[in-house]
């Protein structure tokens, strides 16, 4: 009962100040992403790609915490709920689907866009989506197992010994299953390793890792996971060959291997640090306050860029010079897909509106 309340207060009287940190992860989650995606595009220097390898690893942890916090105060049903944390982004999957096709196609036909909705191949960033959809299925029990673990040694034995049930999950699903060849993680039945991300982050929710503050704890956490993150990145290569290969979780390119898992964790943490530190100060707060502004609003980003900077800025829009390109290239991918997003948040806002209107007038 007492994490309930700690989470309870947290969501209902300091989320504005306590998550900003956890949103900017999620912005630089996004910001990877389309680093990672324009490879070749925008740059070509490898180093820049392994330095955003945590990017969909990030996002997975971060739905971690997220999702025990919700189920710390949540009231649903299990169907309910899982309903509730699944109808975002799935209808803003349909919509995005519809749209990408058009975009590529200049056309719209219904037996091509039923066979990429099943196949969530519309565009290749919408594998997260039946990703997430997995995930959400074992939100709950996972919850519900973490919850009974008492705050001893006993219970924390039992966690490790759920970590090992999940990390043997983990390793059979990401080898030996494939879901109608849906891309990386979304076609390894409860997402292959990013599993073992997902409950990571839920272990980080309940023992409340991040809800004591402090200058100095700030300060350790962003120095020490920002030199062994860099360590990490200058040395990725060598990391990866030499631990990879030797764990059961494949090569870490269809879900995670060991190497990206540890990157993701470790961005995570600086990120923290990071924010910690800048909201300490009024002018440097505001930093943090547009990271998370935008981090709250990743999701069409996600689903949108690779459409917009193939089909219509890459044959469109040529810009000679490379920076220019850049700023470009990346403001557009970032804007266009917000646009959108709110264009849809207005007419879904009118038309529940319309309809409880109606009710009252029956």
């Amino acid at each position: 009962m007492k994490e309930k309340s700690v989470f309870l207060k947290e969501k209902n009287q300091h989320t504005d100040r306590k998550l900003h940190w956890l949103n900017c992860a999620k912005a630089a989650a996004i910001i990877a992403v389309l680093v990672d995606h324009s490879l070749g595009i925008l740059y070509t220097d490898i180093n820049i790609q392994v330095a955003s390898d945590y990017d969909v690893s990030l996002f997975i942890l971060s739905a971690g915490i997220t999702s025990y916090i919700s189920n710390s105060y949540s009231k649903l049903s299990w169907g309910k709920a899982y309903l509730k944390s699944i109808k975002k982004i799935f209808f803003a999957y349909l919509l995005c689907s519809a749209i990408c096709l058009i975009i590529k196609t200049q056309g719209f036909d219904v037996g091509i866009f039923l066979e990429q909705l099943i196949h969530f191949s519309a565009t290749l960033p919408l594998y997260f989506v039946f990703l997430y959809m997995q995930l959400m299925l074992v939100s709950r029990l996972l919850y519900r197992i973490l919850e009974k673990c008492p705050r001893n040694k006993v219970g924390y034995l039992q966690e490790f010994i759920l970590f090992v049930i999940v990390a043997c999950i983990s390793a059979y699903t990401s080898n030996y299953t494939h879901i109608l060849d849906i891309y990386s993680g979304g076609g390894r039945v409860l997402g292959g390793t990013y599993l073992m991300l997902f409950y990571f982050g839920m272990i980080m929710a309940k023992h409340e890792w991040f809800v004591k503050e402090s200058t100095l704890k700030s300060v350790l956490i962003w120095s020490v996971s920002s030199v062994a993150w860099f360590f990490m990145w200058r040395n990725f290569g060598t990391i990866r060959w030499t631990i990879d290969v030797k764990v059961p979780f494949g090569e870490g390119y269809d879900s995670p291997s060991v190497t990206l898992m540890v990157f993701s964790i470790l961005t995570l943490f600086a990120i923290y640090g990071a924010c910690k530190i800048l909201e300490k100060n009024e002018i440097t707060r505001k930093i943090v306050q547009i990271g998370s502004w935008l981090g709250e609003h990743t999701l069409y980003i996600f689903m949108y860029h690779l459409t917009f900077l193939y089909f219509w800025f890459m044959p469109y829009l040529e810009i000679e010079n490379m920076w220019l390109k850049r700023v470009v290239y990346t403001s557009l991918m970032i804007i266009i897909p917000l646009v959108i997003e709110y264009i849809v948040n207005y007419f879904t806002i009118k038309v529940k509106n319309g309809i409880k209107r109606v009710k009252m007038k029956y």
